[in-house]
């Protein structure tokens, strides 16, 4: 099954319905938003494919390769025009990205993990503009959490661990981070008229 690309593409969908709606309400201010997303997930298409296509050398042994890893899009909030929580600020974090990339590409799970949520915990209590930022931090943590519990499965049924494919799909991830920026600072003066964009588009994935 493609559960990656299955989830990118969901989320296009989800994002053009709820376009126009948003355009209306903010009285065009969102658009940058939705085509910024949408066009950022459609490049995104490929690599879900890549990613899908190597998984499936694993899922013809019984394991369900990213099916844990991306949440079913329908668990999005539903459409709300409006609502009272506005965030204070918009700020760039400083993720340490140097450190990520180091314990992704030794695949020390448990040390990206142990790193990433002091930058999670940082960004959530800080009251500023991050939807998308917190998204795919999460998404990170979560894809980081599976890896740990996907190599021990795959070294107790004696088979290759997914090293190579979870290490380069949380680069994927960190490399997602300076446009998830983008696109929360370009959400913030949508977000500060009570326009809940981005915030409401995204499935909660983390704790697991």
């Amino acid at each position: 099954m493609f559960f990656m690309t299955k989830h990118i593409v969901d989320a296009i969908v989800l994002n053009i319905k709820r376009t126009f709606p948003y355009a209306k309400v903010s009285n065009g201010l969102s658009l940058p938003v939705s085509l910024t997303l949408i066009f950022s997930e459609l490049l995104t298409v490929p690599t879900a494919l890549i990613f899908d296509l190597w998984a499936r050398r694993y899922q013809r042994f019984g394991f369900t390769l990213l099916e844990e890893e991306f949440v079913d899009m329908e668990l999005a909030p539903s459409f709300r025009p409006e609502t009272s929580k506005r965030p204070r600020s918009f700020q760039f974090f400083k993720v340490p990205l140097r450190r990520l990339f180091n314990s992704a590409i030794r695949c020390d799970w448990k040390k990206f993990i142990e790193v990433l949520e002091v930058s999670l915990n940082e960004i959530k209590h800080s009251g500023a503009c991050a939807s998308m930022l917190l998204h795919v931090v999460e998404s990170a943590l979560r894809c980081a959490y599976y890896a740990n519990v996907n190599e021990s499965r795959f070294r107790k049924a004696g088979i290759k661990t997914p090293k190579a494919l979870y290490s380069n799909l949380l680069i994927a991830h960190l490399s997602a981070i300076p446009t998830s920026s983008v696109l929360d600072l370009l959400a913030y003066p949508v977000q500060r008229r009570g326009v809940p964009i981005l915030d409401q588009d995204l499935p909660p994935v983390w704790p697991v």
